[in-house]
């Protein structure tokens, strides 16, 4: 018979994944107004389906790994880092190389997305403090360029950490059988005295 009687909420890692991914695609769609010239790339979470010049330029967030520290009763820290590729691309013409071209996009949107979530305007995320305790961008990697369909794609992969709590709902243990006690309470001029009745 099952111990759990409420339903297990999300766990924080993946209330941070979805906030992040709300928060690219948001301001990515803000910096389009401001500078009209800039990449708009479509957000993506979780995705395995390989990208191809359709579908660029694109981020996908990922979820890498997760540590966790400080235990108690109560909750545990979790360290957790997520990936944020970047996928751009640019067709190769007779004025100029396509993956030259593709890499500066691609170095460009890897700021962008760093500037983002660094920004102190997201300093919890969007969430309500103290929930985050610190997020940061680790690295950052670009692969291999490939061809696809005549055009020159290159990907690139931030790391990116963020610390918070995971918290565990307080379950009031029952008393083992023979361990309850039936008390009466009388006032005296001493105090309160306990009495048993056996």
């Amino acid at each position: 018979m099952p111990k759990i009687t409420i339903a297990i909420p999300p766990a924080a890692f993946e209330l941070i994944r979805e906030r992040i991914c709300e928060i690219l695609a948001d301001e990515f769609a803000g910096q389009a107004i401001i500078t009209p010239a800039a990449q708009v790339p479509t957000v993506w979470c979780e995705r395995i389906v390989p990208f191809d010049k359709t579908g660029i330029p694109a981020l996908n967030v990922m979820l890498s790994n997760g540590s966790f520290a400080g235990h108690t009763n109560r909750e545990t820290n979790g360290t957790y880092t997520y990936f944020i590729d970047c996928y751009t691309s640019a067709p190769t013409t007779t004025t100029g190389d396509g993956f030259t071209s593709a890499l500066k996009k691609l170095h460009y949107l890897l700021n962008q997305v760093r500037a983002i979530l660094e920004s102190p305007m997201y300093r919890t995320l969007g969430f309500a403090p103290p929930f985050i305790a610190n997020r940061h961008a680790t690295s950052f990697n670009i692969g291999q360029p490939d061809t696809k369909d005549g055009a020159s794609i290159v990907m690139g992969r931030l790391t990116y950490e963020v610390t918070a709590p995971e918290t565990m709902e307080l379950v009031q243990r029952p008393l083992l059988d023979g361990y309850d006690t039936t008390v009466r309470l009388f006032n005296t001029n001493l105090g309160y005295k306990y009495t048993t009745e056996l």
